[in-house]
């Protein structure tokens, strides 16, 4: 049951929440290896999205067991956190993304928050936006950021995309809920390209939208069904340096 995506290089990975791991696959080389599966600190429950740093660390949110975790290279456990601040827990670890600023952005969907982490040991450093605040969050999901530092959020409650600045001040969002090309039904996965141009996973449509900065819809691709360039139940999208997309498709059990 893939869901999350992420890659560097020529390694890609896959969270597969059904099998309680990440799995790692090379197309260079070939290797496939799965991470979490072994030693009572390492084991996952149910991972949701992952994402790598380039030094190779691996980032993944565990819904099963409430946790972020973070693993070398290797898949040896480097850090493992069960809350955020001096007194909240997680209540549901979703999206995350590894941000340039030495940070892993989180998404808390059951708290409305996204938290930020220390990447090098999983210490808290602040949670945004805030109830009330603008930008407001009803079911934070799945997170992307830019190489600025720009946090891109998917709501699927609110049918809306917020963008955030790397210190997590609220700088615009789009969307509105609607059944045809242009608006939002279900966004889950989110990522941008090298031009910024946003990229939204709309499980409903079975289908990803791609908007500008303002929201203006530029075109789309995919849509139901079982054949080629098709989906069934669209979820996680990772886009990398030469502007390659991923796509995972739990419901064909797919990667594209």
């Amino acid at each position: 049951r893939p869901y999350g995506i992420a890659a560097l290089g020529s390694r890609i990975f896959v969270a597969d929440t059904e099998n309680s791991s990440v799995v790692s696959m090379d197309t260079a080389t070939g290797e496939v290896r799965s991470i979490g599966r072994s030693g009572p600190r390492e084991q996952l429950a149910q991972p949701v999205s992952v994402a790598v740093d380039q030094e190779g660390r691996i980032f993944v949110t565990d819904s099963g067991d409430l946790q972020v975790k973070a693993y070398a290279p290797d898949g040896k456990i480097l850090w493992a956190v069960d809350r955020w601040g001096e007194k909240e827990r997680f209540k549901r670890p979703t999206g995350l993304a590894w941000s340039p600023r030495g940070e892993v952005i989180v998404a808390d969907t059951m708290a409305h928050r996204l938290v930020a982490l220390s990447a090098a040991d999983g210490k808290f450093l602040r949670e945004f936006p805030g109830e009330g605040k603008p930008g407001s969050l009803p079911s934070p999901a799945n997170v992307w950021v830019e190489k600025d530092g720009t946090i891109l959020v998917a709501d699927p409650i609110a049918c809306r995309v917020h963008l955030f600045s790397p210190a997590g001040e609220f700088l615009s969002g789009f969307g509105e809920r609607g059944d045809s090309a242009g608006y939002l039904a279900r966004p889950r996965g989110i990522a941008s390209d090298s031009d910024g141009n946003i990229y939204v996973v709309d499980a409903m449509f079975g289908n990803v939208q791609i908007f500008n900065r303002t929201g203006e819809l530029l075109m789309h691709f995919g849509g139901h069904g079982d054949q080629p360039a098709t989906f069934q139940l669209p979820a996680g999208i990772f886009i990398d340096e030469a502007d390659k997309v991923y796509e995972i498709d739990p419901g064909e059990d797919g990667l594209y």
